[in-house]
């Protein structure tokens, strides 16, 4: 009984675990995500400026601003060409997304 009620115990707990961290993915990856995307498109234009935005999450605890706002603000940009964004997670315990806006 003892064994039955540890085992789900540690069950709820990786259960959890695993949906507290999760990084914005096109693909999942429950057990490694290293994912870059598109996010969006301004004027299309490609430029030298390049801002960063960045948000982290252990273990249910998430902060930072990965905010297009945010990144554009850090690389001085005023007029956006477009926006990408690289997510990396393991195990659903830690996991960081990073915006970057690129413009002029």
């Amino acid at each position: 009984m003892k064994s039955l009620c540890l085992t789900l115990v540690l069950a709820s707990l990786v259960a959890v675990g695993l949906g507290c961290a999760m990084p914005r993915s096109p693909i999942p990856g429950i057990l490694f995500a290293n994912v870059s995307d598109g996010l969006a498109v301004g004027t299309g234009d490609v430029s030298n400026k390049v801002g960063e935005s960045m948000a982290t999450s252990i273990v249910g605890i998430t902060l930072g601003d990965a905010s297009i706002k945010a990144a554009a603000d850090k690389g001085g940009i005023k007029k956006i060409g477009h926006v990408d964004y690289h997510s990396w997670g393991v195990l659903g315990v830690y996991s960081t997304t990073t915006t970057r806006v690129y413009g002029e």
